[in-house]
């Protein structure tokens, strides 16, 4: 049964409050096994695996094993290559990034169960699991109980892409540019970041408020500000963002076991916006029309006369007859453009005066001719 010495990084955990670490010097080009940590001895299906997955010390830090069946032992160095150019599979990278960077004992919010030596085992034997196609025994007794455990949960952890390093990270500021006046707010922009952190440079213009007033250069997902300057030009603002690495660190030599490192330089998010301040508009100059009084407009006001009903004055009206009143309608009465008829000589009054003597004569004249006629009846009998 070979004996194999296992490295596990250990990376200041207050590095990763905010999701990465800070920007530190290059990783060192080579690494030299050392000394061992801890660890446990595990089995693994069939005839995969038996042997001692425990941590080990180099002079470069700690690493973990990402080469199942290669021997490295103390004194043994290793170069580091490009994350993309080892045997594993570059479906597995993702996986391999994300338990590297998150899991024991870089214990940013995913935690194992069991002592340093169970999560150390349960952590190595995962790598292998996606480095060298290895399986864990769960059988009941044939591992602790707590190793198998952590297993299961971090190949779960895997399977939901639960770690930021198997996740897309992204930061963008909409919209990218705008137009205002100057001393009046220009926005708002909206912040879209998978960090919850992010730094806000602004050039030619200050940071503000909806109401304009000064804000922090801090903010968060869905966030909002405004820019607002008094001087025409232009402005720039910078968001800045550090997300969790987004891989690893291979060390490598050919006959000699791979192993892995979690990365040491947070991956930086940038994103940009700009604005544009003009003059403020003057108000409008233009002269209004001259203004003339206009005419009052020519009405001609209708009047409405009723008719006017003037009666006979009573007369001794012949027999089988009978005094009718006599109807005067308004286009009789004088002037009906507006004006009421004269008064003093009223021409209506005269005429009804002798329509009068007209009917009366008639009257008389009729009295007469039946009178003679009775007189002639008379002196006939």
């Amino acid at each position: 049964m070979r004996r194999f010495s296992v490295m596990l990084a250990v990376v200041a955990l207050a590095a990763f409050a905010l999701g990465a670490a800070p920007a530190s010097a290059a990783p060192a080009a080579s690494i030299t096994v050392s000394g061992g940590g801890p660890g446990l001895n595990v089995k693994g299906t069939g005839t995969s695996y038996s042997g001692i997955a425990n941590v080990v010390q180099t002079t470069g830090g700690d690493a973990y094993c990402a080469d199942l069946f290669t021997h490295i032992g103390i004194g043994d160095t290793v170069d580091l290559v490009s994350w993309t150019s080892t045997t594993v599979p570059a479906a597995n990278l993702p996986a391999l990034a994300g338990i590297i960077n998150n899991e024991f004992p870089e214990t940013t919010g995913f935690a194992l169960v069991g002592t340093n030596d169970e999560k150390a085992a349960s952590v190595q034997t995962a790598l292998w699991h996606y480095s060298s196609n290895y399986d864990l025994d769960t059988t009941p007794g044939a591992n602790p109980p707590n190793v198998v455990a952590n297993y299961q949960t971090i190949l779960g952890r895997v399977a939901a892409s639960a770690y930021p390093q198997m996740q897309t990270q992204s930061l963008t500021i909409t919209p990218s540019s705008t137009a205002g006046a100057i001393n009046a707010n220009v926005g708002p922009y909206t912040v879209h970041s998978t960090v919850p952190t992010v730094t806000l440079s602004v050039t030619g213009a200050d940071l503000v408020d909806g109401s304009g007033a000064p804000i922090p250069n801090t903010i968060g997902d869905g966030g909002q500000f405004w820019l607002r300057s008094s001087n025409v030009g232009s402005a720039t603002v910078t968001a800045t963002a550090n997300a969790p690495a987004g891989t690893g660190l291979f060390y490598v030599r050919t006959g000699l076991q791979r192993l892995i490192a979690p990365s040491q330089d947070p991956l930086v998010l940038t994103a940009s916006a700009s604005a544009s301040f003009a003059a403020t508009p003057p108000p409008p100059t233009t002269t209004p029309p001259p203004t003339t009084s206009p005419s009052p407009p020519t009405t001609t006001t209708a009047v409405q006369v009723s008719p006017i009903t003037v009666s006979a004055p009573a007369t001794t009206a012949a027999p089988g007859t009978s005094g009718a009143g006599v109807t005067v309608g308004a286009a009789q009465v004088g002037d009906v453009n507006g004006t009421l008829p004269r008064t003093g000589s009223n021409d209506t009054s005269l005429a009804l005066t002798g329509y009068r003597i007209l009917l009366l004569g008639i009257a008389l004249l009729s009295l007469a001719y039946v009178l003679r006629h009775r007189s002639q009846a008379f002196r006939t009998r």
